[in-house]
């Protein structure tokens, strides 16, 4: 059971700190257009790890998505497993 915890929050952690970043990249590109900054993806890349490191707000969010979308899920089924979700259904 800690094994897969372990390998779904990594799997978690990488797809928020590389595979999210180049997703809202690439639909900026489409929408927006070019990235004015430099570098490109890495640029952009290098300014989400930047503002990470500075504790900026929406970094943080952006990140940290998928991983709190991961835990939220975890502990709905955790509930569901508990039947405590069961129970309040049925008292009503």
């Amino acid at each position: 059971m800690w094994r897969k915890l372990s390998i779904t929050v990594l799997l978690l952690a990488f797809f928020g700190l590389v595979i999210l970043p180049m997703l809202a990249y690439a639909v900026g590109l489409v929408v927006i257009g070019p990235y004015e900054g430099t570098g490109g993806l890495a640029g952009y890349m290098r300014s989400i790890f930047d503002a990470l490191i500075n504790r900026a707000p929406s970094a943080i969010v952006l990140v940290a998505s998928p991983l709190a979308i991961g835990v939220i899920w975890w502990l709905i089924g955790w509930l569901l497993r508990r039947g405590a979700l069961n129970a309040a259904q049925t008292e009503e």
